[in-house]
Parts: C-alpha cells; sequence; structure tokens
C-alpha cells in the first residue's frame, strides 16, 4: 500500500528521463471523483526499467495482457478527465511526470493546453458533450469533436485566469495528508496565526 518515497519520481520529463532515474514508482493518471483543475493524484505505477514488468506481464498461458499505448506521451505536461462519470465531466491540469491510461484519459498541447482546459471545464463544453456523447463515458473522440474558437487576444487572459484556478485548486487539494505535497493542515496554520502566548 506504501512504498519508499525515494523510489518515486514525480517529475520524469520523458520515457527517457525515467529510465536513467532508475526509479520503481511514477505518478499514475487514473481518473477519479469529480474534480475540476487540479487533484485525483492518488496513484503510482511501476514503471522500473522503462515498463519492463507491464510490458511483459503475462496469463498462465504465455499470452500478452498489457500494452502501453502512446508510450511517447507519457510524462508530458496535460489536461486529464476521468473516462467514466456519473453525469457531466470535469477536467484536470496534470505537470510533467504522469503516466496515463484509458480510465484517466489526457490530452496535449504545446501552446494551447491552458486553453483548451479553460473551455472544457466550460458549461457550453458539458452542453456540447451532451450532444456528442449522451453517456456515462467520455473518449478522446468525444473531447476532440468539441468545437474550439481561438481568440489569439483572449489567451493571455484565459492563461493567466487558468494557472491561477489550478494553483487555488492544488491549495486545497494539498490541504490533505493524503497528498503527495501536504505540508500543513490548514486549520494548524490558522491555530498557530491565533495563539495566545
Amino acid at each position: 500500500y506504501e512504498v519508499q518515497i525515494s523510489r518515486i519520481k514525480f517529475d520524469a520529463k520523458n520515457i527517457e528521463d525515467a529510465a536513467v532515474s532508475n526509479r520503481k514508482w511514477f505518478p499514475y493518471n487514473k481518473g477519479g471523483e469529480f474534480r475540476k483543475w487540479y487533484g485525483n493524484n492518488d496513484y503510482i505505477v511501476n514503471w522500473e526499467n522503462d515498463g519492463f514488468e507491464i510490458r511483459n506481464f503475462r496469463d498462465d498461458r504465455g499470452k500478452l495482457r498489457s500494452r502501453p499505448q502512446n508510450t511517447d506521451y507519457y510524462f508530458k505536461e496535460s489536461a486529464s478527465w476521468s473516462l467514466v462519470t456519473s453525469s457531466i465531466t470535469a477536467f484536470r491540469y496534470k505537470p510533467s511526470g504522469n503516466i496515463f491510461d484509458v480510465a484517466g484519459m489526457s490530452f496535449f498541447s504545446n501552446q494551447y493546453l491552458f486553453y483548451l482546459l479553460a473551455l472544457c471545464n466550460t458549461k457550453v463544453a458539458m452542453e456540447v458533450l451532451k450532444v456528442i456523447a449522451p453517456t456515462i463515458n467520455y473518449q478522446c473522440g468525444d473531447i476532440a469533436n468539441i468545437p474550439v474558437i481561438f481568440d489569439a487576444t483572449k489567451k493571455p487572459f484565459i492563461d493567466s485566469v487558468v494557472k491561477e484556478t489550478i494553483g487555488i485548486s492544488k491549495i486545497d487539494w494539498d490541504s490533505f495528508e493524503t497528498s503527495w505535497d501536504f505540508v500543513k493542515h490548514p486549520l494548524l496554520a490558522v491555530i498557530s496565526k491565533n495563539r495566545i502566548l
């Protein structure tokens, strides 16, 4: 259930960086509860030696049981959402360092990540998804079909607001002891400020 933190690499930039790190465990994006902007960082996966055990995982008859997909995108900065939802979905920012799978799908963009993340978390996008994918599953193709109107004049403002919102959501996520970046419960900070000596 718990592994040595010294064996986890939280910030791999790509497959090569992960391989030379000699670490065993890496953050694993597996979807999770409804949460916008940041969070659901709950899992790690054994990707030691470029995922040797996963790439060679076989059943009793020798049939390969796993087939990692799109490994060139592993560890890249992305936006993610959960495949299955009870009604609408939520999109979250994932910094460099994560491996993803079908339950925690991701999209990538070198220049427009925050702009697209903002769009996907709007009510307009949710209404579009009700038409495109009227089920409880949101596939990559469904998200790719959300129409985008790009306004270069608004991009700096949108990117700024999204980064600020991610920061607020990260503070909230990190206030729980289960966060990898947990330092101190926020109530303790308030109590220590108001303490009478």
